[in-house]
């Protein structure tokens, strides 16, 4: 008779879950767009979008379909990457540009907003269930 809500609550961490790579995607999209086209390589950046948004499609439906259910987090957190990858791809195609700097520091925060995750930081240091609620890793990102 709990199956019901437990079924639910899965569900709804899938969708959360492919939400935020859609969202890691988006940024990426964005940023590495508008990078390349003020860089004079707008067929480059309409490509990179063509790339990222199958990688977007593909991915989030990875994370709703349950596919990753299984996975190790470090094959989860792969994926998170990916968008994160094609960016810094399409951010190097079209450095120097002058908000480049701001970037790399995006990128970075991102980088180590997954490690949190991944690492399961700070749930680790503490009892099984203390942090469900509030100051999980999931929270921090």
């Amino acid at each position: 008779k709990n199956a019901a809500p437990l079924r639910a609550r899965q569900l709804l961490l899938a969708i959360d879950q492919g939400c935020a790579f859609l969202s890691c995607a988006a940024h990426a999209a964005l940023i590495a767009f508008f990078e390349l086209h003020a860089a004079g390589r707008p067929l480059l950046a309409r490509r990179l979008l063509v790339a990222l948004a199958a990688a977007a499609l593909a991915g989030f439906w990875s994370f709703v379909s349950g596919a990753l259910n299984s996975r190790p987090k470090a094959v989860v957190a792969g994926v998170m990457g990916l968008p994160l990858v094609i960016g810094l791809a399409g951010l190097a195609a079209a450095s120097p540009t002058p908000t480049a700097p701001a970037l790399a520091v995006w990128a970075a925060l991102f980088a180590v907003t997954v490690a949190i995750w991944v690492l399961q930081i700070p749930e680790r240091w503490f009892a099984p269930g203390t942090l469900d609620l509030v100051a999980n890793s999931h929270n921090w990102m």
